[in-house]
């Protein structure tokens, strides 16, 4: 059986030492063919010996999070791709599920699950029932809806959680060459792209750990930047509508009321359902 989805790891550093039992996770997922690209994002430290088949590229000077998977992407030779953090899992039967729900799905860019944070100091786990907001579901149903929304909120998860089709993904532009809320542009320009499937289920284990990209504390500035980052590059896309351009004026002032509201108290942390501490 020939692959019919890619999964794309990007690492480098400490994180190599996570990248073993993620490359493993995808290799043991039942009912599918995967092509496993790992990219090494200039590591500092040497990568682990890799399972044959799992395809390395190398990048010669460290990447941000975003252009890393980009990166990967470019290497990408199936309809269907999944991104995955190096520290994450994916759980059994997840590429099977998304790829039937994609398959049932034939106008969707994307089909969606949830993830499942998890401490592996304390063994605790958790379901994220915001990621997405329950609402979500119900403006999936309309995507011209679901897409004005992902122009305000960062709404519906990816990295780990989705089955995109690589041709939407490139057109798309990939994601943002930062390293926080990078694939917001993604999921936002995706929406405007066709259809997001979702499913409830959990389909990822993310482990939660202080430091981490995201774990970690967010300055006013930094969020600031953010937000920033994402309005430039959904406005330089071709496919966001007029109503959209309009839109994004108003949006920038929610904005900055968001990153000032957040940091009212001191730096911003994200929520971690109380596992990690």
């Amino acid at each position: 059986m020939s692959a019919s989805v890619s999964v794309v790891i990007a690492v480098w550093d400490d994180y190599v030492e996570l990248l073993g039992d993620c490359v493993e996770s995808v290799l043991a997922q039942d009912g599918i063919e995967v092509d496993v690209v790992v990219v090494d994002n200039a590591s500092t430290r040497p990568l682990p010996p890799l399972p044959d088949g799992v395809r390395v590229v190398a990048s010669d000077s460290r990447l941000s999070a975003g252009s890393a998977r980009n990166l990967g992407l470019e290497q990408v030779r199936t309809p269907l791709v999944l991104f995955l953090d190096a520290d994450d899992a994916l759980l059994p039967g997840a590429l099977a599920q998304l790829a039937e729900l994609a398959a049932v799905n034939p106008r969707a860019v994307a089909a969606v699950g949830k993830h499942l944070l998890w401490n592996p100091t304390n063994g605790r786990e958790a379901i994220v029932e915001r990621s997405p907001r329950p609402p979500v579901y119900r403006l999936a149903r309309h995507p011209r809806l679901l897409a004005a929304v992902t122009l305000r909120f960062d709404c519906y998860p990816l990295v780990g959680c989705a089955l995109i089709r690589a041709a939407s993904a490139r057109e798309a532009g990939g994601f943002g060459d930062a390293s926080l809320a990078e694939d917001w542009a993604l999921r936002s320009a995706l929406a405007f792209r066709g259809h997001i499937a979702f499913t409830v289920a959990p389909v990822v284990r993310v482990r939660v750990r202080e430091g981490s990209l995201w774990h970690r504390a967010h300055s006013r500035a930094e969020l600031e930047a953010m937000y920033a980052e994402f309005r430039e590059a959904r406005r330089s896309d071709p496919r966001l509508p007029w109503w959209g351009r309009l839109l994004l004026g108003p949006i920038a002032r929610a904005h900055r009321h968001d990153a000032h509201r957040l940091t009212a108290a001191g730096a911003f942390r994200p929520a971690d359902e109380g596992l990690i501490g």
